[in-house]
């Protein structure tokens, strides 16, 4: 937490909007609208309404920046650097890409800039100054605080061995096993977690157990991976159901695996667990994700 408002680009330092930089936000963004889409039904000749099954969308939120600069020049190359900024060059040609735009206190809203122009500029008074309004186009109306995790090993069970008398052909080898830790989501709205599945490893399921009967899980039977092998499967509504594997390309679901829509954590107490085959190594998995806001 910086005490600041900042956005932040992948790949690249994030960029405070203070004082000291000439660049502020006069106040917090103010939410104008958010998508929902209904399954609502009314019918002929009867009184009233049947709701169905209601999904939220993406939302906008109106932003007023302060430009001040030491000279009417000053104050000027300032707006062009936050109009500049605002272009979103680093992302906008690219799908699924999206930036934070983060909170005094960390939360982080992810999207993309969008319209932005110049309300009011006082460029010879002093001292030098412009207002500019933005648009902030979110993935959700949610705002999400650090990211948190938790991680679990495989235990493999031995199974064969020698025995007397001996009786070809013999079997010594590892196979399957589970391991399980515990984790809590301390969440104020549902959340999206990340898994990461990290070899060597073959055939592996990462199983999260839940409150209230809560049961998600993913699987991968043909799946083999190598040491320092891994992939990733990101359930976040800005980039939600692929399934992608640090050696290049996608990888194909199981049929036992969940649907990633069916994948949000409330808050709880919750328990990751790996299962799969393993010869040698240590593989493991993670989840992470952050817990979400209705405010910044």
């Amino acid at each position: 937490m910086t005490g600041y408002w900042s956005l932040l680009f992948p790949g690249e330092d994030p960029v405070e909007f203070s004082d000291d930089s000439g660049i502020f936000l006069r106040d917090d963004p103010e939410l104008q609208d958010y998508d929902i889409a209904d399954q609502d039904v009314s019918l002929d000749g009867v009184d009233g309404t049947l709701f169905g099954v209601d999904t939220h969308g993406g939302a906008t939120f109106a932003l007023t920046f302060g430009v001040v600069g030491s000279s009417p020049d000053d104050a000027r190359d300032r707006e062009g650097t936050l109009k500049l900024l605002w272009r979103g060059d680093s992302i906008r040609a690219t799908p699924d890409a999206v930036a934070e735009l983060v909170s005094p206190r960390g939360r982080s809203s992810f999207g993309r800039p969008r319209r932005i122009a110049t309300s009011d500029r006082r460029y010879f008074d002093y001292p030098a100054s412009a207002d500019v309004g933005a648009e902030w186009r979110a993935a959700d109306p949610v705002w999400y605080g650090a990211t948190r995790s938790a991680d679990v090993g495989l235990v493999a069970s031995r199974s064969g061995g020698i025995t007397t008398p001996l009786r070809v052909p013999l079997r010594v080898g590892i196979a399957s096993g589970s391991r399980s830790v515990q984790f809590v989501v301390d969440s104020e709205i549902r959340t999206w977690p990340t898994i990461r599945i990290r070899g060597p490893i073959k055939s592996p399921t990462v199983l999260v157990i839940g409150p209230g009967g809560f049961r998600w899980q993913v699987s991968f039977p043909s799946l083999n991976l190598a040491y320092d092998d891994w992939v990733d499967l990101t359930t976040v509504p800005w980039n939600r159901g692929v399934v992608r594997r640090n050696s290049g390309g996608n990888v194909p679901l199981g049929a036992a695996s969940s649907r990633f829509d069916a994948a949000y954590l409330e808050a709880g107490t919750y328990e990751l667990v790996l299962t799969g085959v393993s010869l040698s190594g240590s593989p493991r998995a993670f989840i992470e994700w952050r817990d979400a806001h209705s405010t910044p």
